[in-house]
């Protein structure tokens, strides 16, 4: 085995052109792979750094409306408590924090508030101090800590082991010194991929710095539960008691927990399914690259053996049976999948720097460091380097088994006869335009889509808008409200209005609650569906552009005071109010206890959430009456949102410290961001096309090089009779063009397939999509028409007598 890799070595130093080509080829391919699957795995596949993690499980809460709720604090206790089939329960919310520096400045961190048990559950070790335990819970109640996470330590305080032990400030409202305990380690950045956490504290800090309200209120749900399987536990003996878990809470809590169940996912299941069709499509397309890759390999490879006939004769006339013959070819496959997984980790190594590009970050928030080549990526890289060896050298080494000596010794050359191997060559050309047509449109139906949803009506308006969110505590409502008054009067301002959220911002569509419509109660034994709404002041409407189809929208005087008031979206009217007026009807926001609002308007339906979000019932109650210590000013402007940034901050400043803005974000970003999974895939999709295309064009101009030099003595024939260079291009030109109406007739049912497969990333268009078959079917026209072109002019420059000569 050894001789053959050093022969293998040795005969590719001989051919550096041939060495060359195949290793860049297998490069590009194999590192595109290595880049893709970083990506996918960084985002959604990679487990948490944690202990065991094929134990853990997300256990989620469910009701009619939704299947994967979150948990009230209280609700996690009665778990942890009560579920037997699980070794240990946390519960994990996630929040933001206002660090206060010596000087002043203040920057927006990302917190996970988590039960105190959660650190020895997971089996996570600091790095620097101490995490808290259970046995830490009096010592927590008389003095708030955290944990630092391991990057906010490095970025914020270099790494410095110092800093435990030491106080930081929260600022803000309910801000305050904290002592830290420790840090995490390098190692655990989250419990979801691609995201990671400055601040953990556990819920007493939380409830030193905010009061017990949201732990203590039993539908006050924020947070997430996880658990780890007891030994010899299976997900569905947990799903099965944790049933009776939420049944029980129902019997106990019926206003707060009736019509409430759970469900347990293992958490590698969790992860896959949260990256979905998309991983299976960024895979399936590279994977794709690397076919049309071992199509050009094993063509490369089998003009190489025929080149070698006389020493592959040679060999078997010394004694060399076919399984050697075959076992050499193998070997040498081998090797050159070696050396091109060597290239294309080089090549991974410079894509996963590359590959933030195509991410679109958060608004306002740093991007996370989630791509990297670890020992995940590298096993994965050989696994595929293994995989495309074999498949390029699938078809020399079955020419070789098919050989006979006494033809070898003849110099029939190793696949036999000429025409034999003019035949592989264009079956195989024939497939690699196939799969090239499924590659390409599987770009050009993602980019439509994504045009679609760049499209897409929102429901208001694309208008300069800026949005600036304040947290201002505990002051009055009506601070804010002077904050609104001051923005509207600077220069270039057109509308103000206040929100607690902007639509399409991080949490824009987390607010939800119970609603009961007295006209229409649910039923018996089943609580009142959560619907998500938004408290906006009364010229919200006006400077959103959101158009009010039946009724109007709340003055500014019924917004503050009088019979509380109401105006919900089209959707919500359709499901409970159909064929009637629902202006003048009644709805109870918060349950049965709530007060009733008055309808007074139908708004047009719009997206909360995101770009590509299905309608759903929405409503909107007056901000001034639902004072949540936060508010949003949506300023509109006439153009340049962004650059009155700094006007508005500093012009709220001075009005109030209280009203410095955390967050100072222009809808356009947050629109496209909302839209950036769709923008992503439709650039990772269309740079693979391309590098497919690339492949394909060098694995066709190969093939018609091999061709057109087979045909030489034919051309020098009809040159000799008188065909003019016309003639002669056209002939060579309809050899690819062949090929190219039979790879396309193989390839259009093969990319309706892909289109099938891409249904739940598409949006706005169908997965059978003409303008985007007719697109790839003309860029390959164009790609093998021009890799056509050179060999086809060489045969024109060819005179009679060379050719025949030649021939």
């Amino acid at each position: 085995m050894w001789r053959d890799v050093r022969d293998a070595l040795r005969g590719f130093g001989h051919s550096p052109g041939f060495t060359t080509a195949a290793v860049l080829a297998l490069g590009v391919a194999i590192g595109s792979n290595a880049a893709i699957f970083s990506l996918v795995d960084g985002l959604w596949l990679r487990p948490p750094g944690v202990a065991r993690p094929g134990e853990l499980v997300r256990i989620f809460q469910t009701t009619r409306t939704s299947s994967e709720g979150l948990w009230s604090f209280a609700e996690y206790a009665a778990i942890r408590d009560r579920a037997t089939s699980l070794s240990g329960t946390v519960a994990v919310g996630r929040r933001g924090a206002i660090l206060a520096g010596a000087d002043g400045a203040t920057e927006l961190l990302l917190a996970n508030v988590v039960s105190l048990d959660f650190f020895s559950v997971m089996g996570i070790q600091p790095a620097a101090g101490r995490l808290f335990t259970p046995a830490d819970a009096d010592e927590l109640r008389a003095e708030p800590s955290n944990v630092l996470g391991h990057a906010f330590w490095q970025r914020r305080f270099g790494g410095d082991p110092a800093v435990v032990g030491s106080r930081v400030t929260l600022g803000g409202a309910a801000g305050g010194p904290m002592t830290v305990l420790g840090v995490l380690p390098r190692t655990f950045r989250e419990i979801d991929p691609a995201a990671d956490r400055d601040l953990w504290m556990p819920v007493s800090t939380w409830t030193f710095l905010h009061g017990e309200d949201e732990i203590a209120e039993r539908d006050n749900r924020w947070f997430e539960v996880l658990g780890r399987l007891a030994p010899g536990t299976s997900v569905e003996s947990a799903e099965a008691e944790l049933a009776s878990v939420a049944a029980g809470l129902a019997r106990g809590w019926p206003e707060t927990n009736t019509g409430r169940g759970s469900r347990v996912i293992a958490d590698s299941t969790s992860r896959l399914r949260n990256g979905g069709a998309t991983v299976a499509a960024l895979l399936g397309l590279v994977l794709v690259v690397v076919l049309i890759t071992c199509v050009n390999i094993a063509h490369l490879l089998i003009a190489r053996a025929v080149g070698r006939r006389r020493e592959l004769a040679l060999r078997a006339a010394l004694g060399a049976g076919r399984r050697r013959l075959v076992r050499q070819l193998f070997v040498e496959a081998g090797v050159l999948g070696a050396v091109g997984a060597g290239a294309g980790l080089l090549v991974a190594a410079w894509l996963v720097r590359v590959l933030p590009w195509f991410l679109v970050p958060p608004p306002g928030f740093r991007a996370f460091e989630v791509f990297q080549i670890d020992g995940r990526v590298m096993a994965f890289t050989v696994v595929i380097a293994a995989v495309t060896s074999l498949l390029f050298g699938l078809a020399p080494a079955f020419a070789a088994g098919r050989t006979n000596v006494v033809g070898l010794l003849k110099g029939d050359g190793l696949m036999g006869a000429h025409r034999r191997d003019r035949r592989l060559g264009r079956a195989l050309i024939v497939g690699q335009i196939a799969v090239s047509l499924t590659l390409v449109y599987a770009a050009a139906v993602l980019v439509e889509s994504f045009r679609a949803v760049d499209r897409t009506d929102l429901g208001f308006t694309r208008a300069p808008i800026l949005t600036a969110w304040v947290p201002y505590g505990n002051a009055p409502v009506s601070l804010i409200d002077e904050g609104a008054r001051t923005v509207r009067a600077l220069p270039g301002v057109e509308r103000v209005a206040v929100a607690i959220r902007a639509p399409l911002s991080l949490s824009g569509g987390g607010l939800a609650q119970p609603l009961v419509v007295p006209g229409a109660p649910p039923p018996a034994g089943m609580a009142p569906p959560d619907i998500r709404y938004a408290a906006v002041s009364a010229g919200y409407f006006e400077t959103m552009d959101v158009a009010i189809v039946q009724g109007r929208a709340f003055t500014e005087s019924e917004s503050r005071t009088g019979e509380p008031v109401a105006v919900i979206n089209e959707a919500l009217a359709r499901q409970y109010f159909a064929g009637q007026n629902a202006v003048g009807q009644l709805i109870r926001p918060g349950g049965s206890e709530a007060p009733d609002h008055r309808i007074v308007g139908v708004a047009a339906n719009t997206v909360v959430r995101r770009v590509d979000e299905p309608v759903e019932p929405y409503y909107y109650v007056p901000y001034w009456r639902v004072p949540t210590g936060e508010g949003t000013l949506l300023i509109r402007t006439a153009d340049g949102a962004g650059e009155l940034g700094s006007i508005v901050r500093d012009a709220l400043r001075q009005l109030d410290p209280r009203l410095d803005p955390r967050l100072m974000i222009t809808m356009a970003q947050y629109i496209n961001f909302s839209s950036g999974p769709y923008r992503t895939t439709a650039a990772l999709a269309t740079t693979l096309g391309g590098i497919g295309l690339l492949l394909m064009t060098l694995g066709v101009y190969g093939v018609m090089t091999h061709q057109t030099a087979g045909r030489t003595r034919e051309i020098g024939i009809r040159v000799a009779v008188g065909a003019a260079p016309g003639t002669v291009l056209r002939l060579v030109l309809g050899g690819g063009w062949r090929l190219l109406a039979t790879g396309v007739a193989i390839g259009v049912p093969l990319a309706l397939l892909a289109g099938e497969a891409l249904t739940s990333l598409l949006f706005g268009v169908g997965p059978w999509s003409l303008v985007a078959l007719v697109v790839a079917a003309i860029v390959l026209l164009l790609t093998v028409t021009l890799a056509t072109l050179i060999p086809a002019w060489r045969a024109t420059r060819l005179s009679a007598v060379t050719a025949l000569r030649e021939g």
